[in-house]
């Protein structure tokens, strides 16, 4: 995905949505973008983040395949 597809306005959304995820008991678990902005965006009920690097596989040139950061968030400890 990019910010043409899921727009800030959607993360915001989103990010709106773990606080209901929260008060009816539930658990999630989410990854996005390791940007300064997502990590203030979701990073605000006191939740686990976990940093993660994976290699991206989603290309026709194997040269493009390279390695990305990406944040976890989770209510699961």
């Amino acid at each position: 995905y990019n910010e043409k597809l899921f727009s800030i306005v959607d993360q915001h959304k989103l990010s709106d949505s773990l606080k209901y995820i929260k008060e009816k008991g539930a658990f999630y678990i989410l990854s996005n973008a390791n940007h300064p902005y997502i990590l203030k965006l979701y990073d605000k009920y006191d939740d686990r983040v976990i940093k993660l690097s994976r290699k991206s596989l989603i290309s026709a040139n194997i040269d493009s395949r390279t390695s990305y950061e990406e944040l976890l968030f989770t209510n699961i400890y």
